[in-house]
């Protein structure tokens, strides 16, 4: 596990602003401004200080996806129809729990406190896009691991998403040593540090393409939506 943590680390950096997103939020006249300062500062810099990316995760049997519900090893059930028609065909899921840590926490509340809003809200969707680096670059790992066996990866899944009720972060919660990252969850749900994903996904057999809902879900105006998103 800790080396996954490294390889995530040695090779992060540079893609968190280089995404689309976070080049998308440094245009502008705000976005240059807060470039200045990042220039000022040296953004390698600013991003050891702020991002530590930490990883936790287990492989699980599937023992049975069908009538909206997942039973995996260790007596655990997800309610969602949607996750279950996600991973009808795997035999092993992984959970995981990811972060880059609580220190841009504190810079983002430290921005508000000034009342410099417009970096608060850069900084915290840079923050965003950088958690979500952190999963889509251990995903690609596992994905690279599984295909020296022609398997695949499912897309992932999170609580509080599509059909999946929030409620079931608990049960992700106990099967990952969220304790060994720093992580905690809250009596609503809710994890801390606030830069920190949850999800599942599923490691399919060979020869079977990944079932991707957003196509046949009417949502059309969902912000996740993964019309024609490729795999990480």
């Amino acid at each position: 596990m800790e080396r996954m943590e490294a390889t995530i680390k040695s090779g992060f950096h540079p893609r968190t602003l280089e995404s689309g997103e976070v080049s998308q939020l440094l245009q502008g006249r705000h976005g240059r401004r807060l470039m200045k300062s990042f220039r000022q500062e040296g953004i390698d810099l600013l991003l050891d200080q702020w991002i530590e990316p930490r990883l936790s995760f287990c492989v699980k049997n599937v023992l049975f996806a069908k009538n909206g519900t997942v039973g995996l090893t260790g007596d655990v059930e997800l309610k969602s129809a949607k996750l279950a028609r996600v991973l009808r065909d795997c035999k092993t899921a992984v959970c995981f729990v990811a972060t880059i840590g609580p220190t841009i926490d504190g810079v983002i509340k430290q921005a508000n406190a000034k009342h410099h809003l417009t970096e608060s809200y850069l900084i915290d969707k840079i923050g965003s896009a950088a958690v979500e680096d952190v999963v889509d670059t251990f995903q690609h790992l596992i994905r690279v691991r599984v295909q020296k066996k022609h398997e695949g990866v499912t897309y992932r899944f999170s609580p509080g998403y599509c059909d999946w009720p929030l409620t079931e972060q608990k049960k992700i919660f106990s099967l990952v040593d969220t304790a060994r990252i720093g992580v905690s969850l809250s009596s609503s749900c809710l994890m801390t540090p606030r830069k920190t994903v949850s999800g599942i996904f599923g490691v399919l057999p060979p020869g079977h393409v990944p079932y991707n809902p957003c196509i046949s879900c009417r949502n059309t105006h969902c912000t996740a939506r993964r019309l024609h998103a490729r795999l990480p």
